[in-house]
């Protein structure tokens, strides 16, 4: 009875450990852009530990301005690279985010040779400004590209028309059903994610970060 009765006990330290943490810890503010906040943002819910975790999206830009005016506690984006960020925010690597082939079970496969894409056409999805490049890319190897609106329906698109769909390997792991099969492009393509935060941000966000890279299967930039 002595030792059931320490086991409870145990169990309701570990609750009044949690609700201290809950109550102590402020609420984390994360903000993620349109083309990945449906597989990021549920990620980052996943692991909240009690602590409470408010969402933002918008545009990668606008993401990182709310972070530097302290609106964001974070901020995943893919567009660090591509504006200065203000002096007063920090970029730390998530990973390349690698575009792959996401083939459902019954479409067919990219084949080897100087075509490999040829006769395939190809629902086509990705959440930086370059698909056009990414398109032409895939036509000079035999294939028609078929740009969807997002990436989610870009997906569905595929699966619809057992097609193979050309999108990011994150949401390529993210919506994997079995008998699904993801394969790489014939060439390299790649879009680098980062987390943006305060100079001195809450250690709790780059193990978000770490997680986030682990689960999307990313690679990173020591890889």
């Amino acid at each position: 009875m002595a030792r059931r009765a320490d086991h409870i006990l145990g169990h309701l330290d570990g609750i009044v450990d949690d609700i201290r943490s809950a109550t102590t810890d402020p609420p984390l503010r994360i903000g993620c852009f349109h083309g990945l906040a449906d597989t990021v943002l549920p990620l980052i819910d996943s692991q909240r530990n009690g602590r409470t975790i408010t969402q933002a999206v918008d545009h990668g830009l606008t993401l990182i301005d709310w972070v530097a005016e302290g609106m964001l506690d974070a901020a995943i984006v893919s567009v660090a690279g591509q504006r200065r960020l203000p002096a007063d925010v920090t970029g730390h690597d998530i990973g390349r985010d690698e575009m792959v082939v996401l083939i459902p079970e019954g479409a067919p496969h990219p084949t080897t040779g100087r075509l490999p894409l040829s006769g395939l056409s190809l629902p086509t999805s990705t959440y930086d400004l370059r698909d056009h490049d990414l398109t032409a890319r895939v036509v000079a190897l035999g294939g028609t590209p078929r740009l969807g609106a997002t990436v989610t329906g870009t997906i569905r698109m595929a699966r619809l028309a057992a097609e193979p769909a050309i999108i990011p390997r994150s949401s390529a792991v993210a919506e994997r059903l079995p008998g699904d099969k993801i394969a790489s492009l014939p060439f390299t393509w790649s879009v680098r994610l980062s987390m943006i935060t305060r100079p001195e941000p809450d250690g709790a966000l780059l193990r978000l970060a770490k997680m986030l890279t682990f689960r999307l299967e990313l690679t990173s930039h020591s890889r």
